[in-house]
């Protein structure tokens, strides 16, 4: 079942384990993973790195000795650079989907967040080889996620641009993907049997988002005049890999394109861009195309090709634009008719 809220029923803000209290010393367990395998760190942070080599030399002692002073000092930078910039994702104002920098003109990406706070740690003493950078999965959002990692003689703490105070690395709702080496290389986790080890008090937020989850397939059912089936499983993943799905071998031939969903018939699975956002209706309208054809496929249609299943699949997009209060859906999609009818159209056999 999928667990994520939809905004226009209302943002879900359930209850979280409880962070530390300000300067208040509290003991984290120190983060040890299996790791499952060691890879490359990510192209982009090595495109910073070229540009800022100083910020990436990993040494130094790889503990801090936790004092109410250091505590203090990490809360301060973590909140200070959550109140002085605004979080953008990169594709909105870049233009690209990854670019890891310093925050720019009072705004940056999770990632330009972290290198800002390792940047003002290290002005104020902290070890840089203490100081790691983790690509999360986030469990509540259903999104990939950077954060900054500090490990201490009271364990490994937190800092994210997500939340002001400093938490302990399992009192968020994160499952570890994988993290820096001071040797440059990353460890890769192995997640198949880890799980957040602290979970909401109670199922209130989830039953929400279950409940939102069959509202908007209902919605689509209705509209569609067909029977609303179970909900299908959802994954965000990156744009390269939707194409790769949707084109397979000739996606490489057409990268300027990029799908904002697919529907995965044989797994019953939606994948989603790994930027979706659920406070976006254009978004959330790409959901609703491919929630529309598992309510078509569940529901035994069997078209000469799946390109005539795409008209009522743009139909209930832009009734649901429309709806939400977007007066050009084609304009808000950056397409027109004749995308339509070249989507909608069997190949010649």
């Amino acid at each position: 079942m999928l667990r994520f809220s939809i905004p226009f029923i209302g943002v879900l803000l359930g209850a979280a384990a409880a962070p530390l209290a300000s300067a208040e010393l509290s003991r984290c367990s120190p983060l040890d993973l299996l790791v499952e395998k060691v890879i490359s760190r990510p192209i982009a942070y090595d495109e910073f790195c070229v540009s800022y080599p100083d910020q990436c030399v990993i040494d130094g002692e790889s503990l801090i000795e936790m004092t109410p002073d250091r505590l203090r000092q990490l809360e301060n930078v973590n909140k200070d650079i959550n109140t002085e910039f605004e979080l953008i994702p990169d594709v909105e104002w870049r233009g690209e989907e990854d670019v890891w920098s310093y925050p720019v003109l009072g705004h940056g990406d999770c990632e330009d967040f972290v290198l800002e706070k390792i940047r003002r740690l290290m002005n104020l003493g902290f070890s840089r080889a203490a100081m790691s950078i983790a690509i999360v999965y986030d469990k509540k959002l259903m999104s990939p996620h950077a954060i900054l990692l500090v490990d201490t003689s009271d364990g490994t703490f937190v800092l994210d641009n997500l939340r002001d105070e400093v938490r302990c690395w399992d009192d968020v709702p994160y499952n570890y993907e994988s993290r820096e080496r001071p040797d440059s290389q990353w460890n890769s986790f192995d997640q198949s049997d880890w799980t957040w080890t602290h979970p909401l008090p109670n199922r209130s937020e989830e039953d929400n988002a279950d409940r939102m989850l069959t509202h908007l397939l209902s919605w689509v059912a209705d509209q569609a005049g067909l029977a609303a089936p179970e909900p299908p499983r959802i994954e965000l993943v990156p744009w390269t890999v939707i194409n790769a799905r949707a084109f397979g071998d000739d996606s490489e031939k057409i990268p300027h394109l990029r799908i904002d969903g697919f529907y995965d018939i044989p797994n019953r699975i939606i994948l989603l861009p790994s930027t979706w956002k659920a406070d976006d209706p254009v978004f959330q309208s790409n959901l609703v195309h491919e929630l529309t054809h598992h309510v078509q496929l569940s529901n035994g249609l069997r078209p000469r090709c799946l390109a005539e299943l795409e008209p009522q699949a743009y139909d209930l997009q832009m009734r649901y634009l429309r709806e939400q209060g977007v007066a050009d859906p084609y304009a808000a999609l950056g397409i027109n008719e004749f995308t339509i009818r070249l989507a909608s159209s069997c190949p010649d056999r």
